[in-house]
């Protein structure tokens, strides 16, 4: 073989050598490009579950005065209004129920009423003071047309009881 055939064989391998550390370079950029993709969406999963642990460690910081309580259901609001409303007879009402946070219900009551708002605060409070407490969510007043110091009082209180 002579000195120009192998000089043109080293040309055509180191040629060749080249053409394929291309093709390698563009393979592995491709393939970086896929695993980029491939972590930005990992990265955005671990950000999604980051929310979600959070979230529940709140929930469970939230339930655990609930847990502590020795009564798992609220003190039924006829006991309460014939504590704190004497002579008021109100119709009380179950509205709806929904389950909540670690066999916990949520249950909505309607209690309608006229007397004084001195007593319907005393009612309120007595509510609110209760383990598990009661909370007023929606309320409606008018005058009431039997005495001139009453009001016609719609309550809606919720409260959490333990299934």
């Amino acid at each position: 073989m002579s000195r120009l055939e192998g000089h043109q064989i080293r040309l055509g391998l180191a040629a060749l050598a080249l053409a394929a550390g291309a093709v390698l370079v563009l393979q592995a950029l491709l393939t970086l490009s896929n695993d980029l993709h491939r972590l930005e969406r990992k990265a955005g999963d671990l950000a999604i579950l980051k929310n979600i642990a959070a979230d529940w460690s709140a929930n469970q910081r939230a339930l655990q005065p609930f847990e502590a309580l020795t009564a798992k259901r609220p003190i039924p609001l006829t006991e309460l209004a014939a504590q704190t409303l004497p002579g008021v007879t109100p119709s009380i009402r179950m509205r709806e129920s929904a389950p909540a946070l670690a066999g916990w219900l949520m249950r909505r009551t309607e209690v309608k009423c006229e007397a004084t708002p001195a007593a319907l605060g005393n009612f309120l409070l007595a509510a609110e003071s209760a383990r598990p407490p009661w909370r007023l969510v929606e309320f409606d007043f008018t005058l009431a047309a039997t005495a001139p110091d009453a009001i016609r009082a719609t309550l809606v209180l919720e409260a959490l009881e333990k299934k």
